[in-house]
């Protein structure tokens, strides 16, 4: 089911699937079965099974299948994740098994991919996150994980809300994610806060 979002053929919507309000969908995008693409969401490469919050960006060609999106996550081009390990095994989150073949990522609000970015099956990215090159590791919330050498550094707080207002949130969103941000201080204890270099 499309609701009051632009779709720029060509186009494959393979349902059952739901295309909320607002949303785009670009011009040779596969929206798979299962997908559900809340309102103000940007749609290109293929989607499977997937759910993406309000407002979140995946405007570049890639691979979503079998994850949670939170809001307001932007996926840099060539962002692809993994949903099925190579041995068929059940897939792993946060260290259990889950007993299901197929699991992507799970991806809180507010996270940004760079450009070609790998993530692995099963991951738990945490809200606010930033993720660059492999991930195949959980990544704690408001950090920046370097994947090409596996650095990891905190977020500075001063810098939370400017963040989600640039991105476009409103006073509200921005009030929000520092109230995330005071509540998961124990998951960045003994990560120092610095700045992102990828070498």
């Amino acid at each position: 089911m499309v609701v009051g979002s632009t779709l720029d053929a060509p186009i494959y919507i393979r349902g059952p699937a739901l295309i909320g309000l607002n949303t785009a969908i670009s011009p040779f995008t596969y929206v798979r079965q299962g997908t559900v693409a809340y309102m103000n969401v940007r749609l290109s490469g293929e989607v499977k099974n997937s759910i993406l919050d309000c407002c979140t960006l995946k405007e570049h060609y890639g691979y979503l299948g079998d994850s949670y999106v939170g809001k307001w996550v932007n996926f840099g081009a060539g962002t692809t994740v993994s949903n099925l390990k190579n041995t068929m095994g059940s897939v792993r989150f946060m260290g259990v098994d889950t007993g299901m073949v197929k699991l992507g990522p799970i991806i809180g609000d507010w996270v940004k991919t760079g450009i070609n970015t790998s993530i692995m099956g099963g991951k738990a990215i945490g809200p606010g996150a930033h993720v660059y090159g492999l991930v195949a590791v959980d990544v704690p919330p408001f950090t920046i994980y370097n994947g090409v050498n596996g650095r990891l550094v905190a977020m500075d707080r001063g810098r939370v809300r400017d963040m989600v207002l640039r991105w476009g949130g409103d006073a509200y969103e921005a009030d929000y994610a520092l109230r995330i941000f005071d509540l998961t201080q124990g998951l960045r204890v003994g990560i120092n806060v610095g700045e992102y270099r990828l070498t």
